[in-house]
């Protein structure tokens, strides 16, 4: 999360276009394997053993492969300078890394609501406030970064990196 939210930050103080664009599509890498680390941090916080982890070698490798693709045109096509900012135009591959985001971030919900009656009452508090502050993030996210960029509304994009404070706050409580 921290590199997704400095990444997005330092795109938009660049003033060249070559900088806005490297650091734009750099912003990829927090939100491509944020949810790989969130999926770990509920199994393990639920206790659940991570007995095959096959399908999480398959997130790597296909996150490595869209690693490969930033330098690309592939996520980001190409950036216009603002004043203030920047706006992007996305790549064909932009869209596959929120439906990885939202597979995983989803499947770790499940499991916290599935786990959430087996817990005591503190740990059924804990998970509700974890419950909350994801979904107050993953919709302010999910908004900002995935809807409104498919109605070609993209100065909004900003609110995904800063929307993950409500996530951090209700892990933290």
């Amino acid at each position: 999360m921290a590199f997704w939210c400095l990444s997005f930050f330092i795109s938009s103080l660049t003033i060249n276009h070559s900088s806005t664009l490297l650091w734009s599509r750099l912003t990829v890498i927090g939100a491509l394997y944020f949810p790989l680390h969130f999926m770990l941090f509920i199994r393990s916080y639920l206790g659940i053993s991570i007995k095959r982890m096959s399908y999480y070698y398959y997130y790597l490798s296909l996150g490595f492969l869209l690693l490969i693709s930033l330098f690309s045109d592939l996520y980001v096509k190409d950036i216009k300078l603002l004043n203030p900012g920047y706006d992007f135009f996305p790549g064909r591959f932009y869209y596959v890394v929120p439906l990885l985001f939202l597979s995983f971030i989803i499947f770790g919900l499940y499991l916290l609501i599935t786990g959430y009656k087996y817990q005591d009452k503190i740990k059924q508090n804990q998970i509700a406030y974890i419950l909350l502050g994801t979904f107050i993030s993953l919709l302010i996210g999910s908004v900002s970064n995935v809807i409104l960029p498919l109605l070609n509304i993209r100065q909004f994009n900003y609110l995904g990196p800063i929307s993950t404070i409500f996530f951090t706050l209700s892990v933290a409580y």
